[in-house]
């Protein structure tokens, strides 16, 4: 006797219309929308109208509505699988190496190493490209009568590494540098004093570092001055200097200077006031190059669809305006020339259909269970509490598996591949010639009205080298190698001026700039709005809630600040660094709350947080492939988040 009801099934994904299927689907989840997909051509062909990924984009991930579509991407089902299976979110290790509190985490820029410092006094290099991770290199810098380090930073060739640390004692200011190779053997190449110690100093390039002084004036008042240091200090005379005063700033309100960074030049602070074409910052809505807003099309044709959607007329405003910032810099005179990077031009997209319609039952068998539970695996919720135990489950490698059957089956034979990892070379190149360093600028924080950090400070650094001397741009004396003329007392010198300064009205607490330069990342703990300063020694309460702003290096302006998300709960006076880092698409900060914390750059939302025992004192993004972050903690551990794609290639490449 035949099967009626399988009769009824088949007749039914036969005849019924595409209106009703679509009317259906719009209500299912994006899981058993994927499986949905699996049942047959036709039921494919709907399930992928680019509208009901879109919805559940906007949805799921809670994304203003006003915040079109991010670019180059050519699809909304390709961006809900970015979010969702390309962001990291699975704990794939913890390491417990460390004795005491784990301060700091930094990532090589091509060697897939990273490093941890930490107030055992110690500080560790481990290799990522292996699993799992392995320890590579340490060194206990008690022996140096360090109390504790504190961060770390890998040169631009990744041959040397940056630690700096804190001296022992109760109300010690004190810190120290120290330089060591990477090449064959972990020895120390140089140390330099660090005064106070969260200067935290860092690279200026592959051989030269930052570091700062501070020399007390009275009345409130003090000088910083910041040190170009040499990171070899084998001398061949006694003659030769290794360091170069680059700047002298007057300090006010009991500040200093403090947290120092390097911008590479393209034409910052130059003609800022009346600069008329500024990037356009990630999140705002884009127009076609007629002028017209992306109109969206509604029908049943997903081929059509996509033509409507992601014709290769569009262009980026984006990369225009990087590309318009490129050719300002080529024309900036004495200086290092800079070139970014430029992505791989896309092929014309296909106009073959994505799949011929047909009524054949396909059934993936694989892809198929009878019980699945989206609750362990957070699918669809913007942002995700990842258990502390968290481990990858059946259902998510299934998920993954729905998502690459169809991804991939539609896309065209001639589409470029998205690529969602950071590209593996620096997307911000330089090019130096024999007589000139490359202008960069020097990023700093200071107090202005309490000795709190409240101001980042600008000062373009123009450095020029004359075979083995180094001068200064704006006076031409020769700093290096004249050893007389490096005096370090504060002298009768005029004090150097800072070029530009933005108030962020709170107690600064991390930055960090974007890979390419392009854009500052900045934690901070806002000041009430009515805020009275009367005394520099008694800065306004601050808030629990964390900003983070958002500020464009081509015109020096906030242009927006991140979902509010992560908190701390100290007060000004126990106030301390809660470091951020930056990939091409995410932003990562920890907190005081025990938790770490993710955001798209674009969408400007809170994507997920990771879970710890304690205070989340740093996070890092591995360069190499930004599907994977390292967070560290007060907890003394090290945990390695993984996407759910890198996860299950890490998991099938096991040996069973």
């Amino acid at each position: 006797m035949p099967n009626f009801q399988s009769g009824c099934d088949a007749l039914w994904q036969d005849t019924a219309p595409d209106s009703l299927l679509l009317h259906v689907f719009r209500y299912l989840s994006a899981y058993d929308l994927c499986q949905a997909n699996c049942v047959c051509s036709k039921w494919k062909h709907v399930g992928q109208d680019e509208f009901l990924w879109k919805d559940l984009t906007y949805n799921n991930f809670k994304i203003n509505r006003s915040i079109s579509r991010m670019l180059p991407s050519t699809s909304w089902y390709g961006e809900y699988k970015r979010l969702h299976a390309h962001t990291p979110q699975v704990q794939s290790e913890v390491i417990h190496c460390h004795s005491d509190q784990v301060l700091h985490v930094s990532f090589s820029h091509r060697t897939n190493l990273f490093a941890t410092t930490s107030k055992d006094g110690s500080v560790k290099v481990w290799d990522i490209s292996k699993y799992p991770t392995q320890l590579k290199y340490e060194s206990n810098l008690r022996e140096l009568f360090w109390k504790y380090t504190q961060f770390s930073e890998f040169n631009e060739t990744d041959t040397l590494l940056l630690v700096s640390g804190v001296h022992f004692g109760s109300q010690s200011t004190s810190g120290e540098i120290a330089v060591f190779t990477l090449e064959d053997e972990f020895m120390m190449q140089c140390r330099v004093i660090n005064k106070p110690y969260d200067v935290f100093g860092c690279w200026y390039n592959e051989s030269y570092l930052l570091s700062g002084n501070l020399y007390w004036m009275g009345n409130l008042t003090s000088c910083s001055a910041i040190w170009l240091n040499k990171a070899f200090q084998a001398l061949e005379s006694e003659h030769e200097s290794v360091v170069m005063r680059l700047f002298k700033f007057r300090n006010v309100s009991a500040s200093s200077i403090r947290t120092v960074r390097v911008a590479n030049c393209q034409s910052y602070l130059t003609n800022i006031e009346s600069e008329t074409a500024s990037i356009q910052p990630p999140g705002s809505d884009f127009s076609l190059p007629n002028g017209n807003q992306r109109k969206e099309k509604v029908g049943l044709d997903i081929q059509e669809t996509l033509n409507a959607y992601f014709t290769t007329e569009d262009s980026d405003p984006l990369q225009e305006q990087s590309e318009g910032v490129n050719k300002d810099c080529e024309n900036l005179s004495n200086i290092g020339a800079i070139n970014l990077g430029e992505s791989e031009t896309n092929s014309d997209e296909s106009q073959d259909a994505i799949e011929p319609e047909s009524n054949v039952l396909v059934r993936n068998e694989q892809n198929l269970h009878d019980n699945i539970d989206w609750a362990a695996d957070g699918f669809g919720i913007g942002a995700v509490d990842i258990p502390f135990n968290y481990k990858l489950n059946c259902d998510d490698v299934d998920m993954e598996a729905a998502f690459n059957e169809q991804y991939y089956d539609r896309v065209p034979d001639n589409e470029p591949e998205i690529s969602y990892s950071t590209p593996s070379s620096a997307s911000l190149t330089l090019t130096q010639n024999s007589n000139t360093f490359n202008n960069k600028y020097l990023i700093f924080t200071m107090g202005t009205e309490t000795y709190v950090p409240h101001v980042i400070g600008f000062k373009k650094i123009e450095i020029v080298q004359d075979g083995n001397q180094l001068t200064k741009a704006s006076d031409q004396k020769h700093l290096l190698p004249d050893v007389s003329y490096n005096n370090q007392g504060v002298g009768r010198e005029t004090y150097d001026e800072v070029d530009y300064s933005l108030d962020l009205k709170g107690h600064i607490i991390g930055m960090c700039l974007s890979p390419d330069h392009s854009y500052l990342y900045v934690n901070s703990r806002p000041w009430p709005s009515d805020y009275i300063i009367a005394d520099p020694l008694v800065p306004p309460d601050i808030a629990q809630e964390i900003d983070i702003h958002v500020i464009d290096m081509h015109t020096l302006k906030e242009i927006c600040k991140l979902e509010k998300a992560h908190k701390a709960y100290t007060s000004n006076d126990e106030c301390f660094f809660i470091f951020l880092d930056v990939s091409d698409h995410y932003v990562a900060s920890g907190a005081e709350d025990k938790f770490a914390y993710i955001w798209d750059r674009y969408y400007k939302v809170n994507l997920s947080r990771y879970q710890h025992d304690d205070v989340v004192n740093c996070v890092a993004f591995n360069p190499q492939d930004s599907e994977v972050l390292v967070s560290v903690s007060d907890d003394h551990s090290i945990k390695i988040w993984r996407s759910r794609h890198r996860e299950k290639q890490l998991q099938n490449s096991k040996p069973h």
